[in-house]
């Protein structure tokens, strides 16, 4: 939302989620609190707040480069033990981040994406396309180009 001049943070767009009832409180077996968002709801969101967005179930890597050619962005669903490399993570965990770009090569093929993940605070960590696939679960929400 920044991206698109958005004057929002990270605590009130979570407050926001949780009035409206997108996002997802639990408790796990442990006593844990867990959260997170479908994608439809993480889509609406976007959407109240004038952003133009579509769900991707069983998203291709050409869908995604589509994506990320029109408008620079998409915000994808990732298998979080693979994308953190953690394999003290369950194999179900999964986790959303923002692909902001990609890295192309001279004759058009995509070497891998560049993502932003609050899940670790990182900014525009470079993934290798063979690794992204590996490890995204091939759902996304598109942002379509203003």
């Amino acid at each position: 939302l920044r991206a698109h001049g958005k004057k929002v943070g990270m605590a009130g767009l979570a407050k926001e989620a949780r009035d409206k009832g997108y996002y997802v409180d639990y408790e796990t077996t442990s006593g844990k609190r867990e959260g997170g968002m479908y994608l439809w709801r993480l889509n609406a969101l976007l959407e109240d707040h004038g952003l133009d967005s579509r769900v991707l179930l069983s998203a291709s890597p050409t869908d995604l480069d589509a994506a990320v050619v029109r408008s620079g962005e998409a915000l994808v669903f990732m298998n979080a033990k693979r994308l953190w490399n953690d394999a003290a993570l369950p194999d179900g965990a999964g986790h959303f981040v923002y692909v902001s770009g990609a890295e192309v090569d001279k004759a058009g093929k995509v070497r891998g994406y560049y993502i932003n993940d609050t899940g670790t605070g990182e900014a525009a960590r470079f993934i290798p396309a063979a690794d992204f696939v590996k490890a995204w679960r091939k759902s996304m929400v598109a942002i379509d180009a203003p």
